[in-house]
């Protein structure tokens, strides 16, 4: 799932980012942002649902899937980063589910210390969230764990990540990105938009799951090379005309957001 990347109130700070791939050394900021990523409008969490047990608990896990051997979509390689002065304040990840998908989750959580009991009674809290998990098709790059740290939102560093997820994906050959929404996430839903995902198919709502995470349900969007390549060149059009003289006059007549 991935976070809204709105803009926090009164923040008027200019913050130059660094984009580059995470390490493992971003590991305690990555499942800072996965958690944060997990959340859904009605402020329930995945990890709290799959990790139980306290915050910190929940991270130390993330922390250790992050690191694991056996790749998973948790794991660092998968991620880009935006970092601001030391710190990861965005983060997006990509893979292929055909490697790295959740067949591999398991053995990870095994390498990780989990017990079987334990993998057991994950799965059994996390059972109601499954009935509107989106499918994982061949030949697709998956984009998961979106998010922006609070105080940088509405400043580009989601974009900026998510355009080199986008760029991977498609350098490793797959036909297009999938992302799927918790519905009710409009501010996430109206980003990807912009950067020309659809709809894939209905909307998945279960009771169940509606009475575990607080949304109705979830939606997958996917976008192609063909979207991609024309909402790109629009975006590039669009921040070089705001950086322009003429650009920044009109922008100064606008109330700020």
């Amino acid at each position: 799932m991935v976070a809204s990347p709105r803009r926090p109130p009164g923040s008027g700070r200019n913050f130059e980012p660094s984009f580059r791939r995470a390490s493992a050394d971003d590991a305690a900021a990555l499942a800072e942002l996965i958690r944060l990523a997990g959340e859904s409008p009605g402020g329930k969490g995945l990890y709290d649902v799959f990790f139980g047990g306290d915050r910190d608990d929940q991270l130390e896990r993330m922390r250790r899937l992050i690191c694991a051997q056996i790749r998973t979509h948790f794991s660092y390689v998968n991620f880009f980063v935006a970092e601001v002065g030391g710190l990861v304040a965005a983060a997006a990840c990509g893979f292929d589910p055909e490697t790295r998908g959740r067949e591999k989750i398991v053995p990870a959580l095994r390498e990780t210390g989990w017990s079987g009991r334990e993998i057991g009674d994950a799965m059994e809290r996390f059972d109601p969230v499954l009935t509107c998990l989106a499918e994982e098709p061949q030949n697709t790059w998956i984009l998961e764990h979106v998010a922006t740290l609070p105080r940088f939102r509405g400043k580009g560093f989601a974009e900026g990540v998510v355009s080199r997820v986008i760029e991977e994906g498609f350098a490793a050959g797959c036909g297009r990105m999938q992302v799927s929404l918790f519905l009710g996430n409009d501010i996430a839903r109206r980003f990807y938009v912009k950067l020309g995902f659809k709809p894939a198919g209905q909307p998945r709502t279960n009771r169940r799951f509606e009475e575990v995470m607080g949304a109705a349900g979830t939606e997958s969007l996917v976008l192609d090379r063909r979207d991609w390549i024309e909402s790109s060149s629009r975006l590039v059009s669009e921040r070089t005309a705001s950086q322009s003289p003429r650009g920044r006059s009109k922008r100064s007549n606008v109330p700020p957001a």
